[in-house]
């Protein structure tokens, strides 16, 4: 990797961890059409970029139910509104399982955040790098309840 290309990662990286998501989307595409970045970590870019996605998409019709009107009442902090969407969606558990555990966690449930979290990766595998990489959990991962994800990732080393 190059002076240039490092440089990209951290701004990119940068806008993510401020919560600058658009700007962190527009350099994660930049980062994706890099020729030569192993696919591994093409994958881990994309995880970033799907969480970017969620989060800066506001929905054209509010009072209509989708996953991205369940992350526009998520990102209000409207916990009550985003859970009643959700259940009323058709959606693979490991989705549903996942946006229960940040909302869990977003209102300090931890316990209910780890159980629901369990669920998301035992139904869908993917979602420990999610978790790993997400704004919601990263203050958590050193937590003694978040152990088990620690223990996934070296069993996958």
């Amino acid at each position: 990797m190059n002076k240039k290309e490092t440089a990209l990662y951290e701004k990119a990286f940068k806008f993510f961890y401020d919560k600058n998501y658009a700007k962190a989307n527009v350099e994660f595409d930049k980062l994706i059409d890099i020729e030569g970045t192993p696919d591994w970590v093409k994958v881990k870019i994309k995880q970033f970029k799907n969480i970017a996605d969620a989060r800066t998409a506001a929905p054209s019709e509010p009072d209509v139910h989708s996953l991205r009107t369940v992350s526009y009442h998520m990102n209000l902090g409207d916990f009550q509104t985003a859970s009643d969407q959700l259940d009323g969606l058709d959606l693979p558990d490991g989705t549903r399982f996942f946006l229960r555990a940040e909302m869990s966690l977003e209102q300090e449930d931890v316990e209910s955040a780890v159980d629901y979290l369990k669920q998301a990766i035992e139904a869908e595998p993917a979602n420990t790098g999610y978790a790993l990489n997400s704004p919601v959990f990263g203050p958590y991962l050193k937590d003694e309840a978040f152990e088990f994800l620690r223990e996934i990732t070296e069993s996958n080393n």
